[in-house]
């Protein structure tokens, strides 16, 4: 079986399909996609900052 070095590029969706469980509270956040943590290739996918406190996300993905 031959070694197959090809990447799935599954970012893209992940951040669209967070950004639309999201949607309702798209004016109480910030969205910053592909953070660059150090000056090397380390990266988090996405960093999501609430901008307004006195709003509750009732979302699920939201209680992580």
């Amino acid at each position: 079986m031959k070694n197959d070095k090809r990447r799935i590029t599954w970012h893209t969706a992940f951040c669209d399909a967070i950004r639309l469980e999201l949607l309702d509270y798209q004016d109480a956040l910030e969205f910053d996609i592909e953070h660059q943590l150090t000056r090397e290739s380390l990266r988090i996918d996405m960093v999501i900052i609430k901008k307004k406190k006195d709003i509750t996300i009732t979302k699920k993905i939201a209680a992580i």
